[in-house]
């Protein structure tokens, strides 16, 4: 029971001011609470501030595109004292400002948020997700926000944040901290976020913190998140022959990782692994081994372990040429491989 209360949204960058667009919500009200909890709204500008939802190229958008938020008109500041260069960066010239405006010296200039938004048909502004927190990896565009809401819907997560890292492969991978109790069991988490993500999407690395650093003024200091382990020590399984020696050599040299820290039990997309090195390492095996090792098997079977019954399957039943064409009634098509394998 909410007893007639009111919540005043205000939205507002420090640059300009901190309520520079707001919206009313009446908590009585079940289909505008509803709106409002679904669609992240922030609310219409006030009278005496300019709202613009662009594109990359300064283009104005229609209702219902995504774009960055630009703001102007009154309460706009001059710029960030001492760093030119940021100013230069965040404030640019308004070039929507009208003749009039120019003649009274009002809204020449805009600050560039950061914020990715809409228009909604309602006329108000929909917030959807930071633009530093929109990343691209290996061609997928991805926004963390999603990843950090689908980890706080496992029970027992209270807080997560997830960054990109960069590996001495120069491969990005994404790495997931989370504040929870107790230490959360990692397979069960993943199979959860695999359960409501797409595999691109899924963390290679789950961080369990008991609190997040936090800036002097109380918000979260991600250049103080600790650095992740590819490797743990207390999940190490060394290689119990020669076999598996050799494979976690292989291993190393694909993910550019000592071949000493390579666990049999260690999963290749954890260990900062994805889809084009799955290629390079099924190459390398195959090679190797005079083997026909499929991608695919990267992928279901993920660790050395694992791996180890289907390579041996796979070179038992290794075939020189490959009939490609299923029919037998058609001309046939062969490829054959060069003498190195491949």
């Amino acid at each position: 029971e909410y007893n007639q209360v009111l919540l005043y949204n205000h939205y507002g960058p420090t640059e300009t001011t901190i309520g520079c667009v707001s919206c009313i919500v009446n908590y009585n009200d079940p289909k505008i609470r509803d709106l409002y909890h679904r669609h992240s709204a922030i609310g219409y500008p006030f009278n005496n501030i300019q709202a613009y939802v662009l594109n990359s190229m300064l283009k104005p958008l229609p209702v219902g595109a995504i774009g960055e938020l630009y703001i102007g008109g009154a309460g706009l500041a001059r710029g960030y004292l001492n760093s030119i260069d940021l100013t230069k960066e965040k404030v640019i010239i308004n070039p929507f400002q009208t003749e009039q405006e120019k003649k009274l010296n009002k809204n020449a200039w805009l600050y560039k948020t950061g914020d990715l938004v809409r228009w909604r048909e309602e006329g108000d502004i929909e917030y959807i997700v930071r633009n530093d927190f929109q990343i691209k990896i290996r061609g997928h565009r991805i926004e963390l926000g999603e990843i950090e809401s689908a980890l706080c819907s496992y029970q027992g997560i209270r807080e997560s944040v997830v960054l990109v890292k960069e590996g001495n492969n120069a491969n990005k991978y994404l790495v997931s901290y989370y504040i929870s109790q107790r230490q959360q069991d990692e397979e069960k988490v993943l199979l959860h976020l695999r359960s409501t993500l797409p595999e691109y999407m899924v963390p290679s690395i789950l961080v369990y913190l008991t609190k997040f650093p936090l800036t002097i003024n109380g918000k979260l200091d991600r250049k103080a998140l600790p650095e992740p382990h590819l490797i743990d020590p207390l999940t190490y399984f060394p290689p119990r022959n020669e076999l598996e020696r050799e494979l976690c050599e292989i291993w190393g040299k694909t993910l550019d990782l000592p071949p000493e820290k390579i666990s049999i039990k260690g999963d290749f997309f954890r260990l900062g692994g994805n889809s084009i090195l799955a290629i390079t390492l099924t190459t390398k095996i195959n090679q190797h081994y005079q083997s026909n090792l499929k991608v695919s098997d990267i992928f279901t079977c993920s660790s050395i372990e694992t791996l180890l019954p289907k390579l041996l399957q796979r070179k038992q039943a290794y075939q020189a040429i490959i009939k490609l064409n299923a029919a037998y009634n058609k001309t046939n098509l062969f490829m054959i491989h060069p003498g190195m394998g491949g």
